[in-house]
């Protein structure tokens, strides 16, 4: 057992992660089944070595449960063996900083995974700070004439590990990243990795996609600057990430499971890129459709990687498959209030809602609390298959105008052929959208001018709207309880005034 939860390590982490040494964590392995009797070191090297192979077996039994519900891998076991010993990743200060940092990413890296995620993002933040204090962000760290090829490239794997957690952790959680781009001198690694140490070109076009996230992150998605000129930076960033896609379709020394991984990166960034503007774009402007079918493509991924591979997800996919999907039915019920929803949503359009209900009904069998996001976005799609069926009736805007004139009898008769949602639907998908994409909604206040308590009574008592409330089937979201998405006062109070208690 102890070998599969190696190799679930290095097949499915390593390759993104790659800090560790393969050869080195694999006779640790083998010397631990020997079952040696005799006193064993108590060097903090050594005891190092056992809390390092303790997390590689706990990460790996995570991904063996997730994949195979009835394996008998005991992560939790693994972790407790190593958290008896956690102190030495404090202590490793002495022997090496670079070690707390591994140690620190090691409890990041089974925390994604985990039931619960308390405190992850502190933990990258911190890892990522150690980074700076060892200044691994400047190029000119690595060419320390003291520096051997393999230490050079172990500080580099290193930093640039701790990087992508700490760009994946803090878009899921809207939190701040922990070093600016700007700030960053280092290279990216390159392409070759020595043989059979299991990192291949995807690594180094996998930062590149990672870097471009951070960058539409900060240039539009800050909201210091005014609408317009955020808008302006489409075009250029569009094109960036475009370019890397090309590249990495031309690659040659791809596997297929990496081309599709790649690709749902790529889509996701797409997404990201539009989400802060559907709300001012025209129903019919090509970039929204754009966005529809590039978030769809995310959805649809995420189900063929679980489909054909034993994929190991984790709250980050969680987080983004249900986003994707919103924003997808946003787009859709964009293109309804013009007519235009049978022309977006196509068959095509159908099978990616499709997949993101079943990717998402397989990630809630794992994680019991977002089994409510699971029944909210559920809802949400019925209704727009639902208005689709029903289409040729009235747009949303046209109807709740007609009605007003309508006569009782004719307002009965277009009731049962009229498309099954609403404005308020519209609005509740919006708001659900504005929490992802960061932006405040017109209905609430600014986070500077709240000063209500995040608290489920404080949030029932103040600030109630009295014109919008959710369909009472519409369970309330605890976002901080899935330890998934942001937790701030702000967007706690503005979910609270969205969502009901039902």
């Amino acid at each position: 057992m102890g070998r599969r939860m190696l190799d679930a390590y290095f097949t499915k982490i390593h390759p993104r992660y790659p800090f560790l040494d393969r050869d080195h964590l694999f006779n640790l392995h083998e010397r631990a089944q020997q079952h040696d009797n005799s006193p064993q070191p108590t060097s903090l090297s050594h005891r190092f070595d056992v809390f390092r192979l303790n997390m590689v077996y706990a990460v790996g039994g995570t991904l063996l449960k997730i994949t195979d519900p009835l394996c008998e891998a005991q992560a939790e076991t693994y972790l407790g063996v190593a958290l008896r010993d956690v102190a030495v990743v404090q202590d490793a200060q002495s022997l090496s900083t670079l070690l707390t940092i591994e140690g620190l990413v090691l409890l990041v890296l089974y925390n994604l995974r985990a039931p619960t995620n308390t405190g992850i993002w502190y933990l990258t933040n911190l890892a990522m700070q150690t980074c700076i204090d060892l200044r691994l962000h400047l190029e000119a760290e690595y060419h320390d004439a003291a520096l051997s090829p393999t230490q050079t490239r172990t500080m580099r794997r290193l930093f640039w590990s701790a990087y992508v957690l700490d760009r994946f952790i803090a878009l899921s959680f809207k939190r701040p990243f922990s070093i600016a781009e700007n700030d960053i001198e280092t290279h990216i690694p390159d392409d070759t990795g020595d043989a059979g140490d299991g990192v291949g070109p995807m690594w180094r076009r996998f930062i590149q996609i990672k870097r471009l996230e951070s960058r539409i992150q900060t240039d539009v998605y800050g909201l210091g600057e005014p609408l317009a000129h955020r808008r302006a930076k489409i075009g250029p960033l569009l094109n960036a990430v475009d370019t890397w896609a090309k590249s990495v379709e031309s690659s040659i020394n791809l596997t297929s499971s990496e081309r599709v991984y790649l690709r749902l990166q790529w889509n996701s960034a797409v997404a990201q890129l539009l989400r802060p503007f559907l709300s001012t774009m025209p129903a019919d402007d090509p970039m929204l459709a754009r966005c529809l079918h590039a978030a769809g493509h995310v959805c649809a991924l995420f189900r063929e990687m679980h489909m054909r591979e034993a994929y190991g997800h984790s709250f980050v996919s969680a987080h983004i498959t249900f986003i994707t999907g919103v924003t997808m039915c946003y787009c859709l019920f964009r293109a309804s209030s013009i007519g235009q929803l049978g022309r977006l949503l196509d068959h095509r359009v159908a099978h990616h809602l499709r997949a993101c209900s079943s990717t998402m009904f397989i990630i809630a069998e794992r994680y019991h609390r977002l089994r409510k996001h699971r029944d909210i976005l559920e809802d949400i799609i019925g209704r727009i298959m639902d208005a689709r069926m029903g289409e040729g009736g009235l747009s949303v805007t046209e109807s709740s105008t007609a009605d007003r004139v309508a006569s009782p009898e004719q307002t009965a008769e277009s009731s049962s052929s009229r498309p099954q949602f609403s404005q308020l639907d519209f609005v509740a998908v919006q708001s659900l959208l504005n929490l992802a994409a960061q932006q405040e909604p017109e209905t609430c206040t600014s986070p500077a001018a709240s000063t209500v308590a995040a608290t489920p009574d404080a949030m029932k008592e103040h600030h109630q709207p009295t014109n919008v409330m959710l369909p009472p089937s519409w369970p309330t979201l605890d976002f901080n309880a899935t330890g998934s998405w942001d937790v701030d006062r702000y967007s706690l109070e503005m979910l609270g005034r969205m969502i009901s208690s039902g």
